[in-house]
């Protein structure tokens, strides 16, 4: 609790606390608003949606956040760049998205183009600006500030959703949809206000990346890409294979897990600027310590939800029933989720960004295959068993190759000073 990393993520685990209520409160009022069937379909088109943003910004926020980690004032000069690869590449996105969705039945029929529109602009163009002035934040030591600023999008959303509710509005959906894009409007603007030393809207300042640069922040783009897919790809899976009713009772109980996990997110957003300042010197005895808090965290966290999945039931209410067995099956990859996210995000800041990407593949093609075996609409733990093969699949492969890694190079001995600076 003494160092600087320990420190940072009691903070930033306060200020993603906040973030878990603002997420459970837009969950409770957001699943009770639209019903399971419309929230599953929903769900499923806003996780195609952050899919797809998270090409967005091509990795230059990424390449921003490790430039600034080590060179603060250098790194400025990227954010131009930056924010124009941003539109360029979320305009294209933003129709394939609209392809896209068109293309599956169940969410055509469930949303009218108004919905769909919203929805892709917020989280394909306007959001994805907001994790620059967040990068900057983070790359500078003030982590605890940089979750607050991506969280505020949430806070905008989760009031709409209330005011809607009271509203009793005729097309809750449609009405949400606005309120969407309007709270990524207004956290954007927040954004670049929080940055003083940045001329965000000088269009003149502007630029492509070089080619070099391409080359560099693809590596990440990639690996942006691959984050989500195995956290997100698995509700558009369910979707599909699973009748409406079960898919919005399972999109529910994942994102009651996977906000269970965010002290585990905190802890790696305090540790990455540390790793990508060294990554191949004095990392070590920090991801042994990494390895155990994750594991510890997620079989503890695991068997709190098993416990408590009936009273989780009863706050969403008699819509929702099944939400406790769906849970207590979750339950199986939630310490996998922990040692999975710790995992992936070690290998970005230690080794190429490309070792990252290809782990994640594996866990989606994992995912792919056992939502064939597992999945369908007459076995509804299928599509929790088959998320629970894919981030055990991910963990177990990640924590290897990092221990094999750090063996090959005699880095796992570490000294007692090491030991005390990164506790």
């Amino acid at each position: 609790m003494k160092g600087p990393i320990a420190r940072a993520a009691v903070r930033t685990s306060a200020v993603l606390g906040f973030r878990l209520l603002i997420q459970a409160g837009s969950l409770l009022i957001v699943a009770k608003l639209l019903g399971p069937a419309y929230y599953g379909a929903f769900a499923a088109m806003t996780a195609l949606a952050v899919t797809l943003g998270a090409l967005s910004t091509f990795g230059t926020h990424l390449t921003l956040l490790r430039e600034t980690s080590r060179s603060p004032i250098d790194a400025i000069s990227l954010v131009p760049m930056g924010l124009a690869t941003t539109v360029l590449c979320g305009g294209i996105l933003l129709f394939l998205f609209l392809i896209i969705t068109i293309a599956v039945p169940q969410v055509a029929a469930a949303v009218d183009g108004v919905t769909v529109i919203c929805i892709g602009f917020a989280e394909l163009i306007i959001q994805p600006l907001l994790n620059f002035p967040s990068a900057i934040q983070q790359g500078r030591g003030m982590i605890a500030r940089s979750q607050l600023l991506l969280t505020t999008p949430l806070f905008f959303r989760v009031c709409a959703a209330a005011y809607i509710w009271n509203a009793h509005t005729p097309n809750p959906l449609h009405a949400y949809a606005i309120g969407y894009l309007i709270s990524s409007i207004l956290a954007v603007a927040i954004g670049f206000l929080s940055i003083r030393d940045v001329t965000w809207l000088g269009l003149g300042q502007w630029r492509l990346p070089s080619c070099s640069e391409w080359h560099d922040a693809g590596s990440y783009a990639a690996l942006n890409l691959t984050a989500l897919g195995p956290t997100e790809l698995d509700k558009t899976f369910a979707a599909k294979v699973m009748k409406p009713m079960d898919a919005g009772v399972y999109a529910v109980s994942t994102r009651v897990i996977g906000a269970a996990i965010l002290p585990v997110i905190a802890l790696m957003l305090a540790a990455i600027p540390r790793l990508f300042q060294a990554p191949n010197r004095g990392s070590a005895p920090l991801l042994r310590h990494i390895f155990v808090s994750a594991s510890t965290y997620g079989l503890l966290i695991g068997a709190l939800l098993w416990l408590t999945a009936p009273i989780i039931e009863w706050l969403f209410g008699a819509k929702y029933f099944g939400i406790t067995e769906m849970l207590r099956w979750l339950t199986i990859a939630v310490p996998g989720l922990a040692l999975r996210m710790a995992a992936a995000s070690s290998l970005m800041a230690c080794g190429p960004p490309k070792t990252r990407a290809l782990l994640e593949v594996f866990g989606m093609f994992v995912l792919t295959l056992t939502v064939t075996a597992f999945g369908g609409q007459n076995s509804p733990p299928g599509m929790p068993i088959a998320l629970a093969c894919s981030e055990w699949s991910m963990a177990i492969v990640g924590w290897l190759w990092i221990g094999k890694n750090f063996n090959s190079r005699n880095a796992l001995a570490p000294t007692g000073s090491d030991r005390a600076s990164d506790q």
